[in-house]
């Protein structure tokens, strides 16, 4: 039977740096979320500017849509990449079920235009201002997430 080992390597900021109740480190967590929140404004406009994008392939039609999958799973990986930080909400994870949902194209081959334009038609009702509260936004996540599991893709 196969052993699997773990390398971790060594810590170069460990002497430096205490544990969790090291004030350097806290200092240092509290500038990294200083500069985050900074950066909020400028986020939201790519944001704003990634789901033009994907608007504009999902208003087309089916043959657009597919051949501007690479392009549309871009601008939603864009979106999942700062829509945290951003501070918008369920945007990020709504953005994640189209990346998702191009992925299984390319990998596996699995193409459901209407399960794609849920994900999409999703994305903009989080987008929405103001958007869905946080338990609708939860039910839908999950049932976009029950779509995916119940068509094969994977996540």
């Amino acid at each position: 039977m196969a052993h699997a080992r773990v390398f971790l390597p060594p810590n170069p900021l460990e002497a430096a740096l205490g544990g969790p109740e090291d004030p350097i480190g806290a200092s240092l967590e509290l500038r990294a979320a200083e500069l985050v929140r900074a950066l909020g404004p400028g986020l939201r406009i790519h944001v704003a500017e990634q789901i033009a994008i994907v608007e504009r392939i999902a208003a087309a039609s089916e043959d657009v849509l597919f051949a501007e999958s690479h392009a549309l799973g871009d601008a939603a990986l864009a979106i999942c990449e700062v829509a945290g930080p951003a501070g918008l909400g369920p945007l990020g994870e709504g953005a994640r079920g189209i990346v998702a949902m191009v992925d299984a194209l390319i990998n596996q081959g699995v193409w459901h235009t209407e399960a794609l334009r849920l994900h999409i038609a999703a994305l903009a009702m989080f987008s929405a201002n103001p958007g869905l509260p946080p338990r609708e936004a939860a039910r839908v996540l999950a049932d976009l997430q029950g779509l995916r599991d119940g068509i094969g893709v994977l996540d």
